[in-house]
């Protein structure tokens, strides 16, 4: 589940918190912000909630203790995408990791003047089976 879908669970304006929980990891940290959505998740919007009767049914209050509850998972969520985030190569990046395998190849196959290839550059190319047939 993704951070953004999770916040649905736990706020009325899910983009509002989002929004504001972008500011403060911006303006502090991840892990700030993180801590301060698990321990005062009322700092990001208002919580969704439902009627829960009190006083012996004489009257109906707003319970927020599920959007708490799932307030309190959501630093698991956050920390696991951010990390994900982090750690997915780009497509350039993934680009440029090929680039580089293939330049490797290119100059292991290269043989220095005067020596022979050796043995892995010669099946590289296809000429092990022709060099051992000689």
């Amino acid at each position: 589940m993704a951070f953004r879908d999770a916040l649905k669970e736990v706020y009325r304006q899910p983009v509002q918190a989002y929004r504001a929980f972008g500011h403060i990891a911006g303006a502090r940290s991840l892990e700030y912000a993180i801590q301060d959505l698990q321990t005062r998740p009322e700092g990001f919007g208002a919580l969704r909630s439902v009627p829960r009767k009190a006083g012996l049914g004489l009257f109906t209050v707003a319970d927020t203790t599920a959007a708490r509850a799932a307030a309190s998972r959501l630093g698991w969520v956050a920390r696991a995408q951010a990390y994900a985030e982090r750690n997915v190569p780009s497509e350039a990046d993934c680009a440029r990791m090929e680039t580089m395998e293939r330049e490797t190849a290119a100059r292991a196959d290269a043989a220095q003047p005067g020596s022979l290839p050796d043995q892995a550059a010669l099946e590289r190319a296809g000429c092990a089976a022709s060099l051992a047939a000689a």
